[in-house]
């Protein structure tokens, strides 16, 4: 599954209006991780402030184990290559149907994979949201065991 080394692709789907539910996903799609396709799902949800929307992700099967994240609309796009959402997985199992599993200090400490998204169009002229996640980048010095030259 998962891990803070992780660095993988995704996609997700617009829930065309007759498959969506009050409750259900806006959009699905799937991540690719260790060559198999896992289950994605992205859920509109309002943030704490009231004043903006972001998307929970959940990464794995309805009922089986998953990974929980964010994505955010970016706002404030540099230039054209700029990716339209930013957010993050954390790297932390969850199982279903359990509630607090984990401590405040537990999901601060998770590792957290970085999640740029990119609308794009299908071949059939379909939107899509076009996921790249890897790891945040290592503000370590590059030392010559890792670059000979």
């Amino acid at each position: 599954m998962l891990n803070a080394a992780t660095k993988t692709t995704a996609v997700l789907f617009p829930v065309s209006d007759d498959r969506r539910t009050e409750t259900g996903p806006l959009f699905s799609g799937s991540i690719k991780l260790e060559d198999t396709q896992v289950p994605l799902a992205a859920f509109l949800k309002a943030a704490q402030d009231g004043d903006s929307q972001f998307l929970d992700l959940a990464v794995g099967a309805k009922g089986q184990q998953h990974f929980s994240g964010r994505l955010f609309r970016n706002t404030e796009k540099k230039n054209a290559k700029s990716p339209d959402y930013t957010g993050y997985l954390v790297v932390l199992p969850m199982t279903p149907d359990v509630r607090n599993e984990y401590t405040k200090e537990e999901w601060e400490a998770a590792p957290r994979l970085k999640v740029y998204g990119r609308r794009m169009r299908n071949a059939d002229n379909s939107p899509r949201i076009s996921l790249d996640i890897a790891p945040p980048k290592s503000d370590a010095p590059i030392g010559d065991d890792e670059l000979a030259f």
